[in-house]
This record gives structure tokens, sequence and C-alpha cells, in this order.
């Protein structure tokens, strides 16, 4: 039978179960907190974490005076691999991304304003045939060191294959850590507008790795719940069988 005990726990009456019912108890209360977990994990379920590349490469050539030739140029571009792109056609995706930045040799950094990724599928070859996978930025950033007098910047992590043959599963995002296999001619660079003569200052560099920074997600709060909840049951069953 049950027998009620003075005090509370969690502000509610304790119930102490004894005999052939205490089981039945035990599984009820056990499947309360299995419910309230997974009610809590259908309505809020964790966010999707950013995909987070890191890049190295190498200039090629140079209109900086600051930036040589053969220098080392860093950088990295974050983006959800789960979101539709906002833009599809037949040929062509872009996606929004929330991150692409750029460090040079003499201190130099590039931060762009609003990024974001596209693909191309020419399925063809030659220049017009090219498959393309670009990081880029056209609009405006935030520059300093060799770049902040520069009053445009047009800044791209672009690669491409002029076979036509690097997509398999367009319009999907590929792995960072394929790109450069399935795209092997570079194009990436940051080019300058100065509006006056000489009217342009350019900088070309290739990408030579690629890395993911992996992502950390967080645990469900059902679940920390559900935990909670099991081991309560257990700590009030010990104590009710000691009582």
């Amino acid at each position: 039978m049950l027998r009620w005990r003075s005090g509370t726990l969690l502000g509610t009456r304790r119930i102490v179960a004894e005999g052939p019912r205490e089981e039945q108890v035990v599984h009820h209360v056990r499947f309360f907190f299995l419910v309230v977990g997974l009610v809590l994990a259908g309505a809020s379920p964790g966010h999707a974490a950013p995909v987070t590349v890191n890049f190295t490469g190498q200039v090629t050539s140079s209109e900086y005076v600051g930036i040589p030739v053969d220098s080392l140029v860093t950088g990295s571009y974050a983006y959800n691999d789960a979101a539709a792109p906002t833009i599809l056609d037949v040929d062509y995706a872009k996606y929004d991304i929330d991150l692409f930045t750029l460090a040079f040799v003499d201190g130099s950094t590039i931060v762009t304003v609003n990024p974001h990724l596209s693909l191309v599928d020419h399925s063809g070859v030659g220049p017009f045939g090219a498959d393309r996978y670009s990081v880029a930025s056209y609009g405006p950033v935030i520059a300093t060191g060799s770049f902040a007098d520069v009053p445009l910047l047009t800044v791209a992590l672009a690669r491409s294959d002029s076979s036509g043959t690097a997509w398999t599963d367009f319009p999907a995002i590929p792995s960072p850590s394929d790109v450069l296999t399935l795209f092997p001619e570079d194009q990436s660079g940051v080019w300058g507008d100065l509006y006056v003569d000489p009217y342009t200052r350019d900088l070309y560099f290739d990408i030579t790795s690629l890395s993911v920074t992996s992502p950390v997600v967080p645990v469900p709060g059902a679940l920390v719940l559900g935990a909670i909840g099991v081991a309560c049951t257990g700590w009030r069953l010990r104590r009710h069988k000691a009582l």
C-alpha cells in the first residue's frame, strides 16, 4: 500500500511505497521523466553548428610593397552546411555565409562584411565550361595595413576545374577536404579599385591547405533533464527502502 510521509522534495510531498505496488510506483515516476524529456527534446532541438574552415596560401603575384611574392596568406570562412542556398539555378548556387577573413605577412588584414559561397556547374570543357567553388565578397570590407587606403576591394578564394567534371551531387557544398582535389586550378586574389591612375592594385595567391575546425555541438537540455530525473528517481527509491 502507499503511505504519506511529511516533508517535501522539490515542492511535492513524498510518497513511500510499501508492499507489492512499489515497483509500479517507481515505474510511473521513471516514465514521467522520460516523457517530459522527449517532449522537450522535440520542442527545442539543438541548433546546427557552423563549419569553420581555416586555410593557408602563398602569394603568387603582388602589387603591394609589404606583401612579397611567396609570402604566407592565412584566413578562415564559416558556413552552415545544412542551410539552403539563397539563390539556386540549374548550374549556379549561392550560399550566404557567416565569416571570411584574410591575414598577410605584413600584418595586413581583411574582414569581409557580406561574404558568400558560390558553386558553378557548367559541365563542359573550356573557360566557360569550368566548374567553380568560390568564397567571395564583392561589397564593403574592413581592411587594415596595406589595404587600408584602397577604396574598393574584391576578395575571393576561388578554385575551378576546367574539365567540367568536378560535380557529382551539385548543389551540395563539397567537403573542404576535397576542394583542392576537385578544383585543382586557383584564381584566388584581392582586387583593388583605386578610381585613379593606376586604377587597380591586385594580389593573387594559391591555396595550399584547407582544414576544418570541428564544431562543438551542445547537449540538448532534454537529455540533461532526463539524466537528472533518472538520478532523482534512483535516489528516492534507495531512500524509501531505507525508511
